[in-house]
């Protein structure tokens, strides 16, 4: 995408952190690493790291923050878990005399969901079962389970799409400013 970006982009975290021992070959790693990144992403990646972070990022930080901007990473165990629990509908069935004869349950999906994150959450969903038995009763540690269920499938998703941002977009989130400074 262009070495020239990235130079800009370390020369700026350099100035930002104030790191003037840092040698040539350190600056040249980054900009190796950071080189297959969109400037205009670039340019926002190092706009939230320097609002976000007190000391100097890592370039693993810095790729994370691009993929996440981007849009490319997939919700944490504790969003995926606030999905599922907004998705597990129990509705109270009733008699003719008012009283409750069973609990109807089922999964509505929240449409604002990713459907890329939701496949992911729904193969470790089926991957630890359901979180109650017919009789609605919790299963003792569900949720953790599927936590970390889903952290391992979302794990090698992450490792896939740190190791290459070349068609990494830039993705403004609802009612976000563009950033539109000069330099990166």
């Amino acid at each position: 995408m262009g070495q020239a970006n990235a130079v800009k982009a370390v020369a700026r975290l350099v100035a930002a952190y104030r790191q003037d021992g840092i040698t040539d070959e350190t600056v040249n790693v980054f900009v190796d690493r950071l080189s297959d990144i969109a400037p205009d992403l670039l340019r926002a990646t190092v706009h939230q790291v320097l609002e976000r972070s007190k000391f100097f990022p890592s370039i693993a930080e810095l790729r994370e923050t691009a993929a996440r901007l981007a849009g490319l990473l997939p919700p944490t165990p504790a969003e995926a878990m606030a999905i599922v629990r907004r998705a597990d509908v129990r509705e109270p069935v009733s008699r003719r005399d008012g009283s409750v004869a069973y609990v109807e349950r089922y999964w509505r999906w929240p449409e604002d969901v990713d459907p890329r994150a939701l496949e992911l959450i729904q193969g470790a969903l089926a991957a630890v079962g359901e979180p109650c038995d017919q009789n609605g009763k919790a299963h003792f540690g569900w949720e953790m389970g599927f936590q970390n269920t889903f952290e391992e499938r979302a794990e090698e998703i992450t490792r896939t799409v740190l190791s290459d941002l070349s068609r990494a977009r830039l993705v403004a989130p609802r009612g976000a400013l563009a950033i539109t400074e000069g330099g990166a």
